[in-house]
């Protein structure tokens, strides 16, 4: 045991004279090989990053984008609870593709910097890509990182120009997004003020025809009023009825929007069947047992009971005119709307320093490596020695 220690002791001695006698060789190697990384630091591309921070809408108002949202999430969500995770993830992903890029491309007209001069379109638009880091939190914001690195041997004004190459695609990647929403909403608000106006066209031709034969048959039969009883009876009719004629056009705009397995689609085919369950209830004798005018529409003597008929039509379409006049007013709005619904919490700075290289840093950690590879080399020349 003794003699073990002894053993190891001086080969412990003998290494140690090895290291002193090559000291010369260590103290040039370690500085020349820390010099050299010194200098790679200083001349090496550095790397200039910026960051932007978007929250999407609270509450998705867009056409379109809900329709997408649904159909994102699996058709688990209606309209009107679309889940605040889908629309951050949908946003996400929108901020990650071609479309997204093609736009910061063009506004920034980056065919023409050094970076992307030799590279066709598509090489373009992946490089562009390749540069921004797009993720989310839990809180629902979406961040979006920009790195850009120089050319070697930089000066200040390539250096500059790098920064704020980084936080020009960062803004504008925020800008992009928020076009794109916006040309969506646009456009859907668009297609359904077109489809309102179609389907109003058409309800103005019924109810004109109704008032021209409503007149003709009170002209000719001498109605000028019916009892309290059936008028309580057509008012019902005429206030569900208008509620199931908003509730089918509800339907069809909805089926051009969404797929047809979609929630938001169950959900109204639901409602139109529940309205048709009470208007055919009101006909057939009132909306309950109890109800005080529960007689039903077609034992009204026939001529009173096609005066209500014809009454009912005029009243009912007369109501949904009204609402589609609404419907289509508040589409033009929507169309016109150039109000931004995506915020930007924070705006892309240029950086005023590289994130990377350090110089400090990385010419400390040369150091160190040249300090372990010398002892290493000088280990290795013992061990051969002995061999």
């Amino acid at each position: 045991m003794e003699e073990n220690i002894i053993r190891e002791h001086i080969r412990l001695k003998e290494l140690i004279a090895l290291f002193l006698k090559q000291k010369k060789f260590l103290l040039y190697f370690t500085g020349i090989f820390t010099i050299l990384i010194f200098i790679y630091s200083l001349i090496c591309p550095r790397e200039y990053e910026a960051y932007t921070s978007i929250m999407p809408p609270e509450k998705s108002n867009t056409p379109g984008i809900s329709s997408m949202l649904s159909s994102f999430a699996g058709g688990a969500l209606s309209l009107a609870n679309i889940d605040q995770s889908a629309k951050t993830v949908l946003y996400t992903e929108m901020l990650k593709s071609r479309q997204v890029a093609s736009y910061i491309a063009e506004k920034l007209n980056l065919k023409e910097h050094r970076l992307f001069k030799k590279m066709n379109r598509d090489d373009m638009l992946y490089e562009i890509l390749s540069l921004m880091d797009v993720s989310n939190n839990r809180s629902g914001i979406i961040y979006v990182n920009v790195a850009v690195k120089t050319p070697y041997f930089a000066n200040k004004k390539e250096k500059d120009e790098t920064a704020k190459l980084a936080s020009d695609i960062a803004n504008y990647a925020y800008i992009a997004l928020d076009s794109i929403n916006r040309s969506i909403s646009s456009t859907k608000a668009f297609q359904k003020k077109e489809f309102i106006e179609r389907v109003l066209l058409e309800k103005q031709l019924e109810l004109d025809s109704i008032d021209r034969e409503l007149e003709k048959y009170q002209s000719e039969n001498k109605v000028l009023a019916i009892d309290k009883q059936t008028q309580a009876i057509v008012t019902n009719a005429i206030t569900i009825g208008s509620e199931l004629a908003k509730a089918e056009i509800e339907l069809n705009i909805m089926l051009q929007e969404y797929e047809t397995t979609s929630p938001t689609i169950r959900i109204q085919k639901e409602k139109v069947a529940n309205l048709k369950n009470q208007y055919n209830r009101i006909q057939s004798g009132g909306l309950t047992s109890n109800d005080e005018f529960s007689i039903p529409l077609q034992n009204i003597p026939n001529i009173i009971r096609e005066y209500t008929n014809l009454l009912r039509q005029q009243k009912i379409l007369e109501q949904v005119n009204i609402y589609l006049e609404t419907q289509k007013y508040q589409e033009a709005i929507q169309a016109q709307n150039d109000v931004s619904i995506i915020e930007q919490l924070d705006y892309a700075e240029p950086a005023i320093e590289p994130v990377s290289p350090r110089v400090m840093t990385t010419t400390i950690f040369g150091f160190l490596l040249s300090v372990i590879l010398g002892f290493a080399i000088v280990i290795l020349k013992l061990i051969r020695k002995n061999n």
